[in-house]
């Protein structure tokens, strides 16, 4: 398995002092394993600053398997409304979503779950 530790790395400097290394180490790892395992890609291009559905190439109905995945290893809830590929812009208009992002996203569940 390629190494977490970038993500991991990059999901500690966004979330800052309030970072949590062990609930932070069991996300990167399941979003990771999540998108190598959904996409059948090579883990080593499960980089932070990927766009899922350009750099990784995923479709849109890979975001479910993607979801469930992450449910299932974090025992966390996606709620069907929230799209995992595409992130909200203050302007209205979306945005690809980033591995960074993703792991973020659900981190900040994981976290709220406590």
């Amino acid at each position: 398995m390629v190494s977490t530790t970038n993500l991991e790395k990059a999901l500690s400097n966004c979330v800052g002092a309030d970072y949590h290394p062990k609930i932070g180490r069991k996300v990167t790892e399941t979003v990771h394993n999540a998108l190598v395992n959904s996409l059948r890609v090579n883990g080593g291009e499960i980089l932070p600053e990927a766009t899922i559905l350009e750099d990784l190439n995923a479709e849109s109905i890979e975001g479910l398997d993607i979801s469930f995945r992450i449910e299932r290893g974090l025992g966390i809830k996606i709620n069907q409304y929230e799209n995992i590929l595409l992130v909200s812009e203050t302007d209205g208009e979306y945005a690809l979503q980033t591995v960074l992002g993703l792991t973020k996203f659900v981190y900040d569940k994981k976290i709220s779950k406590r």
